[in-house]
């Protein structure tokens, strides 16, 4: 064999090789961005990876899936632990309506507000509508506010954060931005109540969802109307142990994941 010809297939195989590595890469990439399935979240609640429209899709990693690497909230709110105390529900009422004031929030009040072992979360009202504005979480170490992740960012059609070119600037995005209080879109309350999806069959679709993948918990039958989406509480042996959303335009399920032990409550 002469050397031209073992030049040749030298090349021919070291191509191939490249080939192979390459096509290895892109396979191992893909798996890379698939959620983890059937993953279990702190109140023991299985989160499925769904690709249908019925169903959000779910993922340990939270921060780098929904964001694209932009992490919103730090690894803390992953994570409960004998090293952090919770707030009184006393406290965190002070911190929001300190949060709405310097928000210049006229028309926004507290109401529910629910502390869980990382954190305390709250959702904020239209006086006016009597319709939820926003869901937001407090740092108990901090005592930062910060927007809720989730349909808080992803459905609220008139108080995303995400609808401004400063939403990845981390915590207190609100308080911290350049906005004179809270940016609204314009979307009406009539809209907001006459979602295609009703009340009713938000809770439907919530209680699909558990059925299938965690059969020994119950949707509350109340859902909270937010500006796009509905959030609803979830029971097991009539105890709050939870929530999840449900889209007011598609029925998409989303489980809020990120909320470690339930405490308690308070409704305003």
């Amino acid at each position: 064999m002469n050397r031209s010809v073992r030049i040749a297939l030298a090349t021919i195989v070291i191509l191939i090789i490249g080939c192979g590595l390459v096509y290895s890469g892109i396979i191992i990439g893909r798996s890379a961005w698939i959620p983890h399935y059937g993953s279990i979240n702190s109140q023991g609640m299985r989160m499925p990876f769904m690709g249908s429209s019925e169903y959000c899709a779910h993922s340990n990693n939270f921060g780098n899936y929904m964001m694209g690497g932009h992490r919103m909230m730090g690894e803390y709110y992953f994570n409960s632990g004998d090293d952090i105390q919770p707030l009184p529900i006393d406290e965190v009422d002070l911190i929001i309506h300190e949060y709405l004031e310097n928000n210049s929030a006229e028309d926004l009040i507290l109401g529910e507000i629910m502390v869980f072992d990382n954190h305390a979360y709250a959702q904020i009202i239209e006086k006016s509508t009597g319709i939820g504005a926003m869901e937001i979480l407090i740092d108990p170490q901090t005592r930062s506010v910060y927007p809720e992740q989730g349909p808080n960012m992803m459905w609220n059609l008139k108080y995303s954060p995400m609808d401004s070119s400063d939403r990845f600037q981390g915590p207190g995005m609100m308080s911290g931005s350049s906005r004179d209080g809270f940016e609204e879109s314009n979307i009406t309350s009539d809209e907001a109540e006459n979602m295609p999806v009703s009340s009713d069959q938000a809770v439907g679709a919530a209680q699909k969802y558990l059925d299938q993948y965690h059969p020994e918990t119950t949707a509350e039958e109340h859902a909270d109307r937010f500006y796009g989406y509905y959030t609803i509480h979830v029971l097991r042996a009539d105890d709050v142990i939870g929530m999840l959303s449900v889209n007011g335009y598609n029925s998409q399920v989303f489980f809020h994941n990120w909320h470690g032990e339930f405490i308690q409550m308070s409704d305003h």
